[in-house]
């Protein structure tokens, strides 16, 4: 069975040295966007979801306001999330 383009780049980030030398998951970022606009993120120390990145978008409609940073998503707009891990290397 063909492996699909998303398995194969996972494999090569996972072989990456940079991203195999990560010590400390300092905790989850989830990304707002309406179309293509970024309107910022929101941190959290617990993931919201199993799949990160591309791969665990979600597309959901506001059922009331949502303040993000300076933005707010009003009610009844529909928005897509993207959450990815917030990583970093000690010092030595």
């Amino acid at each position: 069975m063909q492996k699909l383009k998303s398995e194969v780049r996972n494999a090569q980030i996972a072989n990456h040295s940079r991203f195999s030398e990560v010590d400390t998951y300092f905790g989850y970022a989830v990304e707002y966007f309406i179309g293509r606009k970024s309107l910022g993120f929101i941190v959290s120390s617990t993931p919201d979801r199993k799949k990160m990145m591309w791969e665990g978008r979600k597309v959901e409609v506001a059922t009331e306001d949502i303040k993000v940073n300076k933005h707010t998503i009003p009610a009844g707009t529909e928005y897509w999330t993207m959450a990815f891990p917030l990583t970093g290397r000690r010092d030595k």
